[in-house]
């Protein structure tokens, strides 16, 4: 009987070492994540989905990204989605395009969203007026000149 138990644990700790060699080896970047997903951890669990929606979101896989934020809290996913979804891209779009007086923020941002709809000339236009209004702040003038090389 304790021979058959010994057996039955060694089984089981080879089946255990070659699972985790297999993910291990296998180059999926979202590995780290969905090993969280089964953490006994509740914390650790949601941390692990949410990570699992950011890498969605930002490669573009919508649907699966919706199938994982009814799990999630809906202040955590806000943001995400109002960055990488493009009915939201293009609402705030239209929202900055329709501001006056624009700040160096507004015309940053400006340019992010014209980037991300494809619209690379109006996005270096938009960088170059935040230089002009700030061509002091290193991070204006450094998207300034990355931008005029394009």
């Amino acid at each position: 009987m304790i021979l058959k138990i010994k057996i039955i644990i060694a089984l089981l700790l080879v089946f255990l070492i070659s699972l985790i060699l297999v993910l291990k080896l296998n180059n999926d970047p979202t590995l780290p994540a969905k090993l969280k997903l089964f953490s006994l951890s509740a914390g650790e669990q949601y941390y692990g989905r949410l990570t699992l929606f950011d890498y969605y979101i930002k490669s573009g896989d919508i649907t699966n990204a919706q199938r994982l934020q009814p799990f999630l809290d809906p202040v955590d996913t806000q943001y995400y989605r109002s960055q990488s979804y493009p009915e939201l891209i293009q609402k705030n779009f239209a929202i900055l395009q329709g501001k006056s007086n624009k700040t160096v923020e507004d015309w940053l941002e400006l340019a992010r969203l014209q980037a991300k709809l494809s619209l690379l000339d109006q996005a270096k236009d938009s960088i170059t007026k935040a230089h002009q209004l700030d061509p002091i702040r290193d991070d204006v003038t450094d998207l300034y000149y990355q931008f005029s090389r394009l």
